[in-house]
């Protein structure tokens, strides 16, 4: 399992690198949006919908949701902020009070509310900032990876016990560092950066990686009340899309704003 989840992720960096920084915007946006497409097909699993036509129907809703939201993309980012404040309430919840999340009225909706702003938000970053991006990548894998060894070889203290048994304290703590570590590196390839623009970044890393985390314990969450392991099984050692980007989606469009709000993008 270990040499599978490396020789993955290993392959997924070498593809973000090759995608981010030399492949046209055209090329890229439609990466993405076969990406979101597939991710979105999992979620649907989730509430058991296999018929073809429903499933068309719910991406084309997703696809023009994806212009709009594109072309709205500050007040994309905001709902995405406001949900996610909401989640983390939820999530907060004990188990049994969050039965509701099953149900399809709330389920497919969240998925659009999940998904959107994660596309808009990494379109509009690596058509005007590639390495900014590049940093938020190799934040949030690194942040993931390192959370996973060091969680699975010295965790003890559990963090959430019944919806993410194996995330630990320790595991969170070396989730920090290595995520960190991974991301200042980048931040020495952005131009005119000071002292105090890489404190900066250091605190942004700690709380991005914090965020990153309520991603992954909420998409954890919907799996536990649909009662399915993963979200699919097409990357090795990794599971499937979704499960790849549970942790974007929380930390994407928050980053993004932070973008805007700092000038690093328009």
């Amino acid at each position: 399992m270990h040499s599978k989840r490396i020789i993955t992720g290993f392959i997924l960096g070498l593809m973000a690198i090759w995608s981010i920084f030399w492949w046209p915007s055209y090329a890229f946006i439609l990466l993405c949006t076969l990406l979101m497409s597939w991710a979105a097909l999992e979620w649907i699993a989730f509430v058991k919908i296999k018929r073809w036509w429903q499933q068309a129907i719910a991406i084309a809703v997703l696809w023009a949701l994806m212009v709009l939201g594109n072309r709205y993309d500050v007040i994309t980012y905001y709902i995405s902020i406001l949900w996610w404040i909401v989640g983390l309430g939820v999530v907060l919840l004990p188990f049994k009070q969050s039965t509701w999340l099953k149900r399809p009225v709330f389920l497919l909706p969240l998925g659009l509310v999940l998904l959107i702003p994660t596309w808009v938000a990494i379109i509009n970053l690596q058509q005007q900032n590639p390495t900014v991006l590049f940093y938020l990548i190799m934040l949030i894998c690194f942040a993931d990876t390192g959370a996973y060894f060091v969680g699975t070889k010295w965790g003890k203290h559990k963090l959430f016990p019944v919806l993410s048994p194996k995330k630990s304290l320790e595991g969170l703590i070396g989730g920090l560092v290595v995520g960190s570590v991974a991301g200042m590196g980048v931040t020495f390839f952005i131009p005119n950066q000071t002292a105090h623009h890489y404190v900066m970044w250091l605190v942004l890393g700690f709380f991005l990686i914090l965020v990153s985390v309520l991603g992954d314990v909420f998409e954890s969450l919907v799996k536990r009340q649909c009662e399915i392991k993963d979200s699919g099984n097409i990357l090795p050692g990794h599971g499937g899309v979704f499960d790849r980007i549970d942790s974007l989606t929380a930390t994407l469009p928050v980053f993004a704003l932070v973008c805007i709000i700092l000038g690093l993008i328009q």
